[in-house]
C-alpha cells in the first residue's frame, strides 16, 4: 500500500502572478489557433475594426505620440508601459462573459455621438487641450465599441477602456496642484517617524530637516505624487481585475492616500538615518533604489488588504 494521499478535490494549489501570466498566453495562443482566419477576412467585422484602429490611431496621432513620449521621458509617467497590459489582463477576466454576450447593431446613437467627438477633437488638436483630446480618445474608444459590438458588450469593457485614463497625459494640473502640499506632509511623516526611531531631527524648514551630521532636503521629486499616481493606477487595476461590490473599491481607494504619506515618509526617514550613520554617499545610492522598494512594498500592502476585503482570485 502506498504511503501517499491523493489531495482533497477541494484543496487546491495557488498560482503564482507568473503561472497566471503563462496561463493567459497560453490560453491566447490557443484561441488564435481555434480561429477561422479564412471567415475572418472575409468577415465585414474586421475591417470595420481595422477601420476604426486606423481611424483613431490617424485622429490622435500626436496624443498618442506624446503620451509614449511622456512614459519615457516623465518620471510621473513612468508607469505608463505597463497599462496596455494590465488592460489586457482586464479583458482576460471578462472574456468569457464576453464571448457569451451577443454582439449587436444596437448602439446606432454611437455613430450619431461620433462626429461630435471627431469635431471636438479638431478644436482640441489646434488649441493643444491634452486634457479634453485624452477625454475624447477615451469617449471615442467607447462610442467605437458600442457601434460595433452593441449596449451588453460596450459596457462589458467599459470600465477597462476608461482605466487607460492612467496612461494618458492627463495629470498635469493635479501634479502642478499638489506638490507642495505632499513635500509638507512627507517631510511631517518623515520627522515623526525619526523621533520613534530614536534620533533627534530639527526642522529648519518646511522641508528641511537637520539630524546631528546629515541634512535631509525633500525635494520635489521626493513629495510621493509619483509613488501616489502609480498606486493608484495599481488599485485601479485591482478593483477592475476583483469584480467586488462598491464597498470593496471605496475601501481600496480610501488606502492610497494615507498608504502613501507613510511609505514615502518612511523611505524619507530611512534616507536619513543611512546618511547619519553611513554618511551622504550611501544616503545617496539608497535614495535612487529606494523607490522601486517603496513601490514594492506599497502594491503588496494593497495586494494583502484586497485579500482582507474578500478578494479571494
Amino acid at each position: 500500500m502506498s504511503v501517499e494521499q491523493a489531495a482533497p478535490a477541494n484543496q487546491k494549489e495557488s498560482n503564482s502572478l507568473l503561472d497566471d501570466i503563462l496561463a493567459g498566453l497560453n490560453q491566447g495562443m490557443a484561441y488564435l489557433r481555434a480561429v477561422n482566419w479564412t471567415n475572418v477576412f472575409v468577415s465585414p467585422s474586421f475591417y470595420l475594426s481595422l477601420g476604426a484602429v486606423l481611424g483613431i490611431i490617424l485622429t490622435f496621432w500626436p496624443l498618442l505620440k506624446t503620451t509614449g513620449q511622456s512614459w519615457m521621458v516623465n518620471e510621473y509617467y513612468s508607469h505608463g508601459w505597463i497599462i496596455p497590459i494590465l488592460f489586457a489582463w482586464q479583458i482576460k477576466v471578462r472574456w468569457n462573459e464576453w464571448m457569451q454576450s451577443p454582439s449587436t447593431m444596437n448602439g446606432w446613437i454611437a455613430l450619431v455621438l461620433l462626429p461630435v467627438v471627431l469635431a471636438l477633437q479638431y478644436i482640441a488638436f489646434v488649441g493643444d487641450f491634452w486634457i479634453i483630446q485624452s477625454v475624447l480618445l477615451i469617449a471615442s474608444l467607447l462610442l467605437i465599441t458600442l457601434a460595433l459590438t452593441g449596449w451588453r458588450r460596450a459596457l462589458l469593457i467599459s470600465m477597462p477602456i476608461c482605466f487607460l485614463f492612467f496612461g494618458l497625459p492627463v495629470f498635469g494640473n493635479f501634479i502642478e496642484g499638489s506638490t507642495n502640499s505632499l513635500q509638507l506632509y512627507s517631510t511631517t511623516v518623515a520627522e515623526l517617524l525619526l523621533r520613534v526611531f530614536g534620533f533627534n531631527p530639527y526642522r529648519l524648514s518646511p522641508t528641511d530637516i537637520q539630524l546631528n551630521s546629515y541634512a535631509l532636503t525633500v525635494a520635489v521629486p521626493c513629495s510621493g505624487l509619483k509613488l501616489m499616481v502609480a498606486v493608484a493606477c495599481f488599485t485601479a487595476h485591482f478593483t477592475l481585475i476583483a469584480r467586488k461590490d462598491w464597498f470593496f473599491s471605496v475601501l481600496m481607494f480610501a488606502m492610497i492616500v494615507p498608504l502613501c504619506l507613510f511609505i514615502n515618509g518612511l523611505r524619507i526617514a530611512l534616507i536619513g538615518v543611512v546618511g547619519e550613520l553611513r554618511g551622504p554617499d550611501a544616503a545617496h545610492s539608497f535614495h535612487d533604489y529606494s523607490g522601486y522598494i517603496t513601490l514594492v512594498i506599497c502594491f503588496f500592502i494593497l495586494f494583502k488588504f484586497a485579500r482582507l476585503f474578500g478578494w479571494k482570485d
